[in-house]
C-alpha cells in the first residue's frame, strides 16, 4: 500500500526541487540522478521496501514515498520529527486524525453566513454615501430590521414582502442582502423598479458606494473582469457567478430576457399593470423551474389596499411585538400609545373670555396644542411612560411574531383573535399548531414584515411634529400614515369626476366678505399668468395667495383675438390691461384695500407664437413678467433658476408634473386651510342669467376634473407621468394656467429671499394713497415736458433730423468690375 505525505505536515518544495523546477518526487530523483544512481537501481529499492532511516543522513530531509505491507505495525506517521514508521495505536491514531481533517475540509459543508452576520463582517459605512451613522455597519442600530434581513438570506423562505416606514432600513436590508449573495452565494440577482430613473437613481446612491467600500464586494464586482464583456455598467454588475441587473417593471421584455433565481421589486406600490399582467406574478411564473428562488417585494404604502398590502396578505403577516421594560407585556406599538403632551387649557370664546360650566361653576377644561417636546410612549398594559432613552433600549428585545391564521390537522387556527396574541410559536416566531405541536408544513415558504417609525431610533419629538404639521391637510395626512406608520390611509374626499362638482364648492366672495369685494381678506399677494394659444388668443389667470399657499382665484378670462395683433383692438393690450389693473379688496376705516398683480409668468414654450410673446415679454423682464416654458421632468421651481438661453430662448424652466402632483393633491381638500382651492361664483340674477362673471365657469372646472390620476410608464425614457386626461378632447389650458400661477409664487418667494409665502407681508394698499401717488406723477411727468429744453439748430443750412442713407447703386449698371 503507497502513502504519500509531506514531513510535520510541511508541503514545501525541496531545494533540488525548486532549482529543477519540479515537485516532491522531481527533487529527490534529481538527487539520486546526482549521485549517479540509475531508475532501475531506485525503483529496486523502492520494490524491496527500503526504509529512508536506514539511507544516509541527507535522505531524511524529505521522505515522500513509503510502501508497506498490510500489516499494523508499518504505518507511517507525519507527526514524527523524522517521518518514519510507527507502530501500534498511535500509527492509527494519527492516520485516523489526518484522513478526518482532509475530509472535513473537503466533504463537510461550510457554515453559512446569515445576512446579518456578513454585514457586521464586512460592511463599512462612510459619510460621503450620504449614511447617517458612517463607520462599520451594526445592527444594533436598527434592531427591528434584523429578522426581516435574515429572512432575505433563509434557504427556506421562498418570497419575502418587507412593508416599512420611510428611512425605516429597507432599502439597506436589501443592499445587504445582494452583498451577501454576491459574495457567499452568488447567481443571477434581479432588481427591479418602476421606472428606469429611479433604477439609475437607486444604483448610484445604494448599490455602487456599498460595492466600492466593501472590499470582498470590490474585489468581486471591479477587480475580477478579465475581457471587456465581463466589465461593469450602470445598470448591469458583473461577477463571478452571475450579474446583477436593474431592469424596469414597465418593460417585460427585460426581466424575461433574464435568467435569475433571485428577484427583488422595490418600490412595488408605484407599479403598473404591463401586458403580462402583474410583473411579480410574472418573474413568479418564470422563476418556478428554480428548486429554491428568491422572489422579495419592498415598499412603502400608497392609500388603501395597494399592492404591497396585497401581497402582504399572502404571507405569514409577522409584526414586532415590544415587551414592556416594566411589566414585560408583548404589544404592538401604535400611534395611539403616543402620550402627544397635549394638555388640558381652559376654554375661551371668541373674545377671550374664560367659560365657565353652569353646572360645576369651574372653567371648562379642552385640549391643548400639542407639545412634542414632551412626548412619551405609553404601555397599553401597565401605561408605564417610555422616553425616547428607554425606549430605543426596548426596541433591541423586539420579537416577530405571525399572525395570519393557518390550517393544520384539519382545522384553521387563529394566533390572533380579538387584537389578542395567543400563539403559540416556536423561538422564531413561527405559527405552531396547538393540536400536533409541529409547523404546518410549507408555512415559512412565505414571510412578510411590516414596522412603521415608532420601531426606529427617530425622536418621537420629530414623529409628533410632523403629525401637527399634516394634522389639518388631508395630503399630508395620508402621506403621514403611509410613509410614517406603515398603515392604510387614503383621503375620504375624492378629486371631483365632473365639472359640475368643482363648480358646487365656488363660494359668493360678496357675500362673506362684503360687497364690491373681489379679493378675499386673507390674500396676502396676487400672481397671474399668461398662456399664449396661436388658435384662439390669450389664457388670463389671475389668484391670490395666502398663509399655507390657501389660494383664491380672483379672475380668468380666456382674450380672444389674433396673436399677431398689436393695436388697442388685439389681445395684447387687453392683457396689459389686466396685469396693472386694481382689484378690490375689504374696506375698513381707512379706506378701500387694492390689490395689484406682483408677477406675471408668460409661457412662451408655443413655437408657433414663441416671437410674439418674446416681444410682449422680454421688455417686461424685471418689471413683474418673466417668461417660463414648461417641462415634464424637474421640480416646479428650483431656487437657485437663472434665466437659460444660451440655445434657444431666454426662459426659467418649471416642471409640469410636480406641479399637476400638486395641484391634484390640494384639489381633494375640502376643508378651510393650507393648500385648499377656492374659486368665486357668478353672480345670477332671478332668471338664471349672469350678471357678473369672473371666468371660472363649468369650462374652466371641467378642463380641471378631466386630468386623472394614474400611472403612466409608457414614455421611453422612464418619465412619472401619472396625469393623462380622460377625455382627449378637452383642453387643459386650466391646468396650464394653475400650475404657472403656482411656479410665480414659488419665483417672488425665492426672489425676496424668503423661506415660504407665509414670510410675505400683506402687499395690498389703500385706494387713496395709489391715487395720490398717480396724481404726483403725473404732474411731475408734466412739470417735465414742459422745462424741457427747445432744441436749436447750431448749423442752420443743415436740416435737422437723421442724415439721409445714399441710395446704393447697382456697380454693373456703369460698367465697373465686380
Amino acid at each position: 500500500m503507497l502513502f504519500r505525505f509531506p514531513p510535520s505536515g510541511s508541503r514545501r518544495r525541496s531545494e533540488e526541487g525548486r532549482r529543477s523546477g519540479g515537485g516532491f518526487a522531481e527533487g529527490r530523483y534529481a538527487r539520486l540522478r546526482s549521485e549517479g544512481i540509475g531508475h532501475r537501481e531506485r525503483d529496486a529499492r523502492t520494490d524491496r521496501g527500503i526504509r529512508l532511516d536506514d539511507h544516509s543522513e541527507r535522505y531524511r530531509e524529505e521522505p515522500q514515498v513509503v510502501t508497506t505491507d498490510f500489516s499494523v505495525s508499518d504505518f507511517f506517521s507525519p507527526s514524527h520529527p523524522d517521518g518514519i514508521v510507527r507502530s501500534g495505536d498511535a500509527a492509527i491514531r494519527d492516520l485516523t486524525s489526518r484522513l478526518t481533517e482532509i475530509t472535513d475540509s473537503v466533504i463537510r459543508p461550510r457554515v453559512r453566513r446569515t445576512v446579518t452576520e456578513f454585514a457586521e463582517q464586512e460592511i463599512v459605512l462612510k459619510a460621503e454615501n450620504g449614511e447617517p451613522i458612517p463607520g462599520k455597519y451594526r445592527q444594533i442600530n436598527n434592531p427591528v430590521a434584523k429578522v426581516p434581513q435574515d429572512a432575505l438570506g433563509d434557504p427556506e423562505v421562498l418570497e419575502a414582502v418587507l412593508i416599512a416606514c420611510a428611512q425605516g432600513g429597507k432599502s439597506r436590508s436589501l443592499a445587504n442582502f445582494v452583498a451577501s449573495k454576491i459574495v457567499d452565494d452568488p447567481e443571477n440577482i434581479i432588481v427591479a423598479y418602476p421606472v428606469e430613473s429611479t433604477a439609475k437613481e437607486k444604483a448610484k446612491t445604494d448599490f455602487f458606494p456599498m460595492f466600492k467600500s466593501v472590499d470582498s464586494v470590490r474585489k468581486r464586482v471591479f477587480e475580477s473582469a478579465t475581457d471587456k464583456h465581463d466589465k461593469t455598467s450602470l445598470m448591469q454588475v458583473r461577477y463571478p457567478g452571475g450579474f446583477l441587473k436593474f431592469p424596469t417593471t414597465a418593460s417585460p421584455s427585460q426581466t424575461a430576457s433574464t435568467p435569475s433565481g433571485c428577484a427583488i421589486i422595490d418600490e412595488y406600490s408605484r407599479v403598473e399593470d404591463t401586458d403580462e399582467g402583474d410583473p411579480r406574478m410574472a418573474l413568479r411564473a418564470r422563476m418556478s423551474r428554480f428548486v429554491f428562488y428568491k422572489l422579495i417585494v419592498a415598499s412603502t404604502l400608497v392609500g388603501k389596499n395597494c399592492r404591497t398590502m396585497q401581497a402582504y396578505k399572502e404571507t405569514d403577516m409577522s409584526v414586532p411585538l415590544l415587551p414592556c421594560p416594566k411589566c414585560g407585556h408583548e404589544h404592538k406599538m401604535t400611534f395611539a400609545n403616543i402620550d402627544i403632551g397635549r394638555h388640558l387649557v381652559e376654554k375661551v370664546d371668541d373674545k377671550g373670555n374664560l367659560i365657565v360650566d353652569p353646572e360645576t361653576g369651574e372653567f371648562e377644561l379642552v385640549p391643548g396644542d400639542i407639545n412634542p417636546e414632551d412626548c412619551t410612549y405609553r404601555c397599553p398594559s401597565c401605561s408605564y411612560s417610555m422616553p425616547d432613552s428607554v425606549r430605543y433600549h426596548a426596541l433591541e428585545g423586539v420579537l416577530w411574531k405571525q399572525t395570519a391564521p393557518f390550517f393544520c390537522c384539519g382545522r384553521k387556527h387563529k394566533p390572533v383573535v380579538d387584537g389578542n396574541f395567543l400563539g403559540p410559536w416556536d423561538e422564531e416566531g413561527i405559527c405552531v399548531c396547538p393540536v400536533c405541536e409541529k409547523r404546518p408544513v410549507g408555512i415559512k415558504d412565505k414571510r412578510g414584515f411590516r414596522w412603521s417609525v415608532l420601531y426606529t431610533k427617530t425622536p418621537l419629538r420629530q414623529v409628533i411634529g410632523v403629525f401637527k404639521e399634516a394634522e389639518k391637510n388631508p395630503v399630508k395626512l395620508q402621506q403621514f400614515w403611509n410613509d410614517w406608520m406603515a398603515e392604510e390611509f387614503e383621503i375620504e374626499a375624492k378629486i371631483a369626476k365632473t365639472g359640475v362638482e368643482l363648480l358646487n364648492r365656488a363660494e359668493d366672495y360678496e357675500q362673506i366678505y362684503g360687497p364690491g369685494v373681489e379679493v378675499p381678506e386673507e390674500v396676502l399677494g396676487l400672481f397671474s399668468t399668461l398662456d399664449i394659444n396661436s388658435s384662439y388668443g390669450l389664457d388670463f389667470n389671475l389668484r391670490g395667495f395666502g398663509l399655507g399657499e390657501e389660494s383664491w382665484g380672483v379672475h380668468y378670462e380666456k382674450i380672444l383675438g389674433d396673436v399677431e395683433d398689436w393695436t388697442k383692438d388685439g389681445p395684447w393690450y387687453r392683457a396689459e390691461q389686466l396685469r396693472r389693473q386694481l382689484w378690490h379688496g375689504i374696506r375698513d376705516d381707512e379706506g378701500l384695500r387694492v390689490y395689484r398683480s406682483l408677477l406675471m409668468a408668460v409661457d412662451i414654450n408655443d413655437y408657433a407664437t414663441v416671437e410674439h410673446g418674446k416681444r410682449y415679454v422680454y421688455p417686461r423682464i424685471g418689471k413683474g413678467v418673466i417668461p417660463i416654458k414648461g417641462r415634464a421632468a424637474g421640480p416646479l421651481w428650483n431656487p437657485t433658476a437663472s434665466l437659460l438661453g444660451r440655445h434657444t430662448d431666454a426662459h426659467y424652466p418649471v416642471g409640469s408634473i410636480a406641479g399637476k402632483t400638486i395641484i391634484h393633491g390640494r384639489l381633494r381638500i375640502t376643508d378651510d386651510g393650507p393648500g385648499k382651492y377656492h374659486w368665486p361664483a357668478d353672480e345670477i340674477d332671478i332668471e338664471g342669467n349672469v350678471v357678473k362673471s369672473h371666468g371660472y365657469g363649468e369650462g374652466y372646472m371641467t378642463e380641471l376634473a378631466n386630468l386623472k390620476s394614474r400611472p403612466n410608464h409608457s414614455h421611453s425614457n422612464g418619465s412619472p407621468d401619472r396625469f393623462i386626461p380622460e377625455v382627449k378632447s378637452v383642453r387643459q389650458e386650466a391646468w396650464d394656467t394653475e400650475i404657472y400661477i403656482l411656479a410665480a409664487v414659488k419665483a417672488y418667494v425665492a426672489s425676496k429671499g424668503l423661506r415660504s409665502i407665509d414670510d410675505l407681508k400683506p402687499t395690498w394698499r389703500y385706494l387713496h394713497e395709489i391715487e395720490k401717488e398717480d396724481a404726483v406723477e403725473e404732474k411731475d411727468l408734466v412739470d417735465a415736458r414742459r422745462k424741457r429744453p427747445v432744441r436749436v439748430n447750431p448749423n442752420p443750412k443743415k436740416p435737422d433730423g437723421p442724415k439721409p442713407v445714399p441710395v446704393q447703386r447697382d456697380p454693373r449698371a456703369r460698367g465697373d468690375r465686380i
